[in-house]
């Protein structure tokens, strides 16, 4: 099937706005059956798109990602393992950890038959982007790192309520309330309504929530979610915690770091924590802009994106 896409397109503000349709594929990997998609031409250069924890790769919308590709990249979204339509593992019987989700990422540019990509991580999806440069230095062209971090050990401490003054900043304290409260049986109702809150409480204060995007993704979410991640992928997070702290010394490509100022689960702190690892590192903070992608953003981070992937 090829990669280049019909064009669907609409007229706003006098400016025309095209949205692409995504390409699917299927992908063998260590860690199973791998969903991905793909948008623009396979002629333009890759880029990776990696999603936090426990979060498909549609969390990356539509939308977006059609923005990207038309700056000219083919840009690739993939279920994590675990999420939406990719295969479920058993952690308990087969534990893994970030660098087999750093695995899972190269394994997806394989089926692309791709070298060499763009990496552009979000929160957990950062954290895997740092690994895939340590272990495969030669396949990636850059990083972008968005919402993320040096170490995760300041969230999974005010998780069990421990708090550490010589540790990076701890999540708000709102997020990890809802957290412990929240039922681990839910009904579908409860489900929506669930990831509405968890959304509203990621989207910061500073930023109106958008509830009509928020509804939309949340139904199409659950057409494919079979089950929580959140709990796996914690626990590969955890299982990485010494190779996470030295991560980010060994990158060497072109890195560009992105910290928004209203990120509830890792504030400013995180951000520069990231800066000062990767001594070339450039650091862009954006202001009113929590642990989310939106559309308020798509533009800012895009042209952040596209500054940093064609420099002048």
């Amino acid at each position: 099937m090829s990669s280049d896409l019909s064009l669907h397109t609409s007229i706003a503000s006098n400016q025309q706005i095209v949205h692409r349709v995504p390409v699917s594929k299927v992908i063998d990997t260590s860690g199973g059956r791998t969903f991905s998609e793909s948008f623009g031409s396979s002629k333009n250069p890759p880029v990776l798109l990696l999603m936090g924890s426990g979060c498909q790769g549609l969390i990356w919308p539509n939308a977006f990602c059609g923005k990207l590709a038309n700056r000219g990249f083919f840009v690739i979204r993939f279920d994590q393992r675990d999420t939406g339509r990719t295969v479920y593992i058993e952690d308990k019987q087969q534990p893994y950890d970030i660098k087999d989700l750093a695995q899972d990422a190269l394994a997806v540019l394989d089926g692309y038959g791709i070298q060499k990509a763009h990496c552009i991580g979000f929160s957990m999806g950062g954290i895997v982007a740092q690994f895939i440069e340590g272990i495969a230095r030669e396949r990636a062209m850059s990083l972008t790192l968005i919402s993320t971090s040096t170490t995760v050990k300041p969230f999974f401490n005010a998780f069990a309520k421990i708090f550490n003054d010589k540790d990076l900043s701890p999540p708000k304290e709102r997020y990890i309330t809802w957290l412990l409260e929240k039922p681990s049986d839910e009904t579908s109702e409860e489900k929506i309504n669930n990831f509405m809150q968890r959304w509203r409480l990621l989207n910061g204060e500073e930023t109106p929530f958008d509830e009509d995007f928020y509804l939309k993704l949340a139904e199409e979410n659950f057409k494919y979610a079979k089950g929580n991640s959140f709990p796996s992928h914690s626990t590969a997070m955890r299982n990485s915690y010494k190779d996470h702290a030295n991560a980010a010394l060994n990158i060497k490509c072109p890195t560009l770091i992105i910290q928004p100022s209203a990120d509830p689960l890792f504030g400013v702190d995180h951000g520069k924590s990231l800066q000062k690892a990767i001594s070339h590192s450039k650091f862009i903070e954006i202001e009113g802009m929590g642990h989310a992608i939106t559309p308020k953003y798509y533009d800012t981070l895009i042209t952040a994106f596209t500054d940093h992937l064609n420099p002048l």
